[in-house]
């Protein structure tokens, strides 16, 4: 099930709790489920994103733009300062601040008052943005970024000490390490076999205690102190759906 922490932050209470009357239909609507927080100020919003790891967490913000003292916009510049990456979605009644809000990598914007149709069309597309982003890897080249699906990818090596990330669309190199794409990748179906190999469960088609084959004639190195533990992983339930 879908679970998205969302924040509202408007400084009018009765728009804030028909927003958040809305998105609770919705969830359930949907079969999902939303937690949601709400906040009447821009400035309570920041000091509770400095303080709550729960509001760092947030997936989704819908921040009004005409507030008293710090107006939305800014806000959510500090917010971007600081590290937030949730998806940001604003609510005005006046269209002329919608082209202030494209430089925050806003994922919508919606008029006051609200359109329930408007409403559950951003709320559709950002869970099926959600869901695409959790079934890939985003990786940054430069000023570039790139998302693998993660069924795209067969295994990851450290060779010449650079990481190699292969798939079926061919093998390229990342800098990085090995580590930290292991936090990053779940598991199932992905799973450390060796210091220098991150395999994907999922798409092997043959083993032994040496190696570990795939589509396409590749072949990863098995370490033996990590066989006994890719076979209980290899064979649970829970790595089946991923086809292993």
């Amino acid at each position: 099930m879908l679970v998205l922490n969302i924040l509202i932050c408007d400084d009018d209470p009765a728009a804030s709790t028909l927003l958040r009357d809305s998105i609770t239909a919705y969830s359930v609507d949907r079969g999902m489920e939303c937690r949601i927080l709400t906040f009447e100020s821009s400035q309570d919003l920041l000091s509770a994103f400095d303080q709550n790891p729960k509001v760092r967490a947030a997936d989704l913000i819908f921040m009004d733009i005409h507030m008293p003292g710090l107006n939305g916009l800014e806000a959510a510049e500090i917010l971007r300062s600081r590290g937030c990456r949730a998806g940001l979605i604003f609510l005005t009644a006046c269209r002329k601040s919608v082209f202030s809000c494209f430089r925050l990598k806003t994922f919508r914007y919606l008029l006051k008052p609200l359109d329930q149709a408007a409403l559950e069309e951003a709320l559709d597309a950002f869970c099926k943005s959600i869901e695409e982003s959790r079934d890939s890897l985003h990786l940054h080249f430069g000023d570039r970024a790139f998302a693998v699906p993660f069924a795209e990818i067969l295994y990851i090596e450290v060779m010449g000490g650079k990481i190699w990330i292969h798939t079926d669309n061919g093998s390229f190199r990342w800098s990085g390490t090995l580590d930290s794409l292991e936090k990053r990748l779940p598991c199932p179906p992905f799973f450390r076999i060796h210091r220098s190999f991150l395999v994907n469960l999922g798409r092997i088609t043959g083993y032994t205690s040496s190696w570990v084959d795939f589509p396409g004639g590749k072949r990863a190195m098995m370490s033996r102190y990590r066989f006994h533990d890719f076979l209980k992983a290899y064979r649970a339930p829970e790595c089946l759906r991923f086809g292993g």
